[in-house]
């Protein structure tokens, strides 16, 4: 009879509350129902798998919903300030202790949050994005084996989670473990290859091991994927500074056992017998030439590597006429800012319609995967 009690009375209690949140946001504006909704959702689904009774008030989810803007704003101390007073306010909603602990690593508080986030490991709280900033704390905290061990635990449970890989391969590469960490981007890039952090990332990686071709490479494919990545203006200075250290015959040979791609090798053996075209120096001019010469010398002799995603890419805007434009868009700035601004001026709206028609040219990304090399054991 106390079991039947309690059942009834949880269930009215989930009814009057749930009939207490519809006339709440009955009289919200249409755009912040929309945004309540999803948390709502989330918040009951949480407290439904554990008490009928803890379903969030309008005042909980308010609440969290501004800590939510506050991190879309990437106002972390904010965001920090109001999870830490609903931690305060509803010490039984774990969301808020979750979305504390990940402000306070975006702020830098790695002691504080890890001390937060480490109770919700064995909790459902405990999601990919969960294990990425834990793990990147215990990096921040310089506990190495920690920080592998909680990612691994991550992959293990998340294994599609291209964040989860490409963190790995961060903390490997930090820590000196090289192999592992290139092994790691390749892991990443083959579940997600449009993850525009990780072609960055592995990007940087290579130009400083001494692998040009695959650094340069990789950059381009970074800079397609998604042109307004960040740090995308210092990308397009270390390709282009990458082509000047190719053709530098006192280029030291790269420091990695195996190529990042399989078709590096070839690439960069064709791009010295063109060396030729740049003898006069690396120039954005001079690589319009360069890289002309070069698809065309593919589409002729070596048809094979057209199936490179990048160069089949490069071969549609070489026949649509937008070959030299996108060359521009790539090393004008980088080489000289006041040279690139006369040439914009000249050739008026050429570089905003070349970005803005980037997407229609389709670099099929999903393919590059296939080209990958498969890391030294």
């Amino acid at each position: 009879m106390r079991k039947i009690t309690t059942y009834f009375r949880r269930t009215f209690t989930l009814m009057a509350r749930l009939v207490n949140l519809y006339y709440t946001f009955s009289a919200w504006p249409i755009r912040a129902c929309r945004r309540a909704l999803p948390v709502v959702l989330l918040m009951a689904a949480f407290s439904c798998s554990g008490q009928l009774d803890h379903l969030p008030s309008p005042e909980q989810v308010q609440m969290y919903l501004h800590g939510v803007e506050f991190t879309r704003r990437g106002d972390w101390p904010a965001a920090a300030n109001v999870f830490k007073q609903g931690v305060r306010l509803f010490p039984e909603d774990s969301l808020y202790v979750r979305g504390l602990g990940i402000a306070d690593f975006h702020i830098g508080n790695y002691e504080e949050a890890a001390g937060v986030l480490r109770p919700l490991q064995r909790s459902r709280f405990a999601d990919a994005e969960y294990y990425a900033v834990l793990a990147q704390v215990k990096a921040g905290q310089n506990k190495l084996r920690d920080a592998l061990q909680v990612v691994d635990e991550g992959i293990r449970k998340f294994p599609d989670s291209s964040r989860l890989h490409s963190i790995k391969a961060s903390i490997c590469y930090a820590n000196g473990m090289v192999a592992e960490a290139f092994a790691a981007w390749r892991d990443c890039l083959g579940i997600m290859p449009c993850y525009a952090p990780a072609w960055r990332d592995c990007a940087n990686a290579l130009f400083e091991k001494g692998n040009t071709a695959d650094a340069l490479l990789c950059g381009e494919i970074c800079l397609y994927v998604q042109p307004d990545t960040l740090g995308s203006a210092s990308l397009k200075l270390q390709l282009l500074s990458g082509y000047r250290k190719l053709f530098d015959a006192g280029a030291q040979p790269s420091k990695l056992a195996t190529a990042f791609f399989t078709v590096s090798d070839t690439v960069r053996r064709l791009l010295l017998q063109l060396a030729p075209v740049v003898s006069d120096g690396v120039t954005t001019e001079n690589l319009m030439m360069l890289r002309t010469r070069f698809i065309m010398e593919l589409e002729h002799l070596h048809k094979g590597l057209l199936r490179f995603p990048l160069f089949a890419l490069q071969l549609r805007m070489l026949r649509s006429g937008m070959f030299d434009i996108g060359t521009e868009w790539l090393f004008g700035k980088a080489e000289d800012l006041a040279q690139y601004t006369a040439w914009t001026q000249f050739h008026a709206g050429a570089i905003d319609s070349f970005s803005g028609n980037l997407p229609n040219y389709g670099l099929a990304v999903s393919q590059v995967a296939a080209f990958l090399g498969k890391p030294a054991r």
